[in-house]
């Protein structure tokens, strides 16, 4: 499943409903890739590649600056 969020809270809350029960079974059970294009650093091309196996508890890590040890 290849799925694109907006990356901010929004996007996190969307990430964390999914659009369907099976869809929030599969995001929730499972490792994800994912991929971190960061558009708000102007003239600065940022892209971070990870894995993780709670994709909503990173990507809140992500978008409040928290850095994984």
């Amino acid at each position: 499943m290849i799925k694109e969020y907006p990356y901010n809270n929004q996007g996190l809350k969307e990430l964390e409903e999914g659009e369907s029960r099976e869809e929030s079974k599969i995001i929730s059970r499972y490792p994800t890739v994912y991929v971190v294009n960061d558009k708000k650093k102007k003239k600065i091309y940022s892209v971070y590649v990870g894995e993780t196996n709670n994709i909503a508890k990173r990507t809140a890590q992500h978008l409040h600056g928290a850095r994984e040890v």
